[in-house]
């Protein structure tokens, strides 16, 4: 789904169910207020960061946890921080070091 220019409160929940169906997923009532709630996901990049992350993460009793921590983030580049922790936790963080410099 192509996301050009920020998205208006009233069509957050539309393009965040259709993004997560394409996947053969959804957020429960919760899992969609806290996201849509959130002014930072009218930048689209914010929102498919988020989205992607709800996608890929695999502790379902979990996610709504996670949602929330996605969400304390201010900004885009405090969202990468979290989920470069992510990988580092997944991958480990020397991989996720060297595969961030430019050599």
């Amino acid at each position: 789904m192509a996301w050009h220019g920020p998205i208006i409160a009233d069509e957050k929940q539309p393009q965040v169910r259709a993004a997560l169906s394409v996947h053969g997923k959804k957020f429960d009532e919760a899992q969609m207020d806290m996201v849509v709630k959130k002014p930072e996901t009218g930048n689209p990049l914010f929102l498919r960061t988020v989205l992607d992350e709800a996608r890929f993460f695999g502790n379902f009793f979990m996610l709504t946890q996670y949602l929330a921590t996605l969400l304390e983030s201010e900004n885009t580049v405090e969202l990468y921080g979290k989920v470069l922790d992510r990988l580092a936790g997944d991958c480990g963080r020397d991989l996720v070091d060297r595969s961030m410099v430019c050599e």
